[in-house]
């Protein structure tokens, strides 16, 4: 029951952000963080291409740390992250 209740929950967000965004472009912040991957994952699926994600460097990551996120959500998820 929980797993038709994510389903819906992700239908309907999907649908309103294509009906609020239409064919304009959105911004979204990353952290890195799990709450901004879920947020820029859900988005890219409602937006694709009208989707821009600004990597927040907290200044708290280690070493090549910053590079490799952004790297990951460049690669693996396909987001413009600058």
């Amino acid at each position: 029951m929980q797993a038709r209740k994510l389903q819906d929950f992700l239908i309907s967000t999907v649908t309103l952000l294509r009906d609020t965004i239409k064919n304009k472009k959105a911004i979204i912040p990353l952290n890195g963080g799990v709450f901004s991957f879920v947020l820029a994952k859900i988005t890219k699926i409602a937006l694709n291409k009208n989707l821009i994600c600004i990597y927040i460097d907290n200044g708290m990551m280690r070493h090549n740390e910053v590079a490799n996120k952004i790297n990951f959500f460049r690669e693996k998820l396909d987001l413009e992250v600058w």
